[in-house]
């Protein structure tokens, strides 16, 4: 993952540098989509840890309904409105991965995640759901070319960073 990030913001500084695009002018865009870029790195490693515990069709799932919580933040964080087809379409997508990701056994009433990865999917679920709202305002004032690029720069950074301390806890 760290090495695909790296290869991201090559390829992203490639296309800046081509389309002339320039910097924000507006410092918080910046620092927001510097944020959301730490976001996203946490977002990530819980997500590949979460596959890492598994059981995979539960945990892919949990963290595809970022979906129902991304429509559930626009309304609330955004004012954003649905028509009540769509409300039922987020409700029912959702409600059927939250039942897919809990089991009741034996003599229990009380119903406990289907796996350890779960959890792991959870925290991935509402990093992705806060990154995709959080992207909106930065995105709408400064562009989206050069809020991806900082974002990728300090995701990237967050990775390496994470590689390497791992690496001298090892030694």
């Amino acid at each position: 993952s760290a090495a695909t990030q790296l290869t991201s913001v090559g390829v992203i500084l490639v296309l800046f540098v081509a389309t002339g695009t320039g910097l924000p002018g507006e410092p918080w865009v910046v620092a927001a989509a510097l944020a959301c870029g730490l976001v996203s790195g946490i977002a990530y490693l819980a997500f590949f840890t979460a596959l890492r515990h598994g059981p995979l069709s539960v945990v892919s799932p949990v963290v595809s309904v970022y979906g129902g919580l991304t429509v559930g933040l626009s309304i609330l964080l955004l004012g954003e409105a649905l028509g009540p087809l769509q409300a039922l379409g987020v409700a029912v997508a959702t409600g059927g991965v939250v039942l897919a990701s809990v089991v009741v056994e034996g003599g229990s009433r009380r119903p406990r995640l289907a796996g350890p990865g779960v959890a792991y999917a959870l925290v991935a679920l509402v990093a992705f759901a806060g990154l995709t709202v959080g992207l909106s305002a930065p995105i709408r004032a400064g562009g989206w070319l050069p809020v991806l690029l900082f974002s990728r720069l300090a995701n990237a950074a967050l990775a390496w960073t994470m590689l390497g301390a791992r690496a001298a806890r090892r030694r």
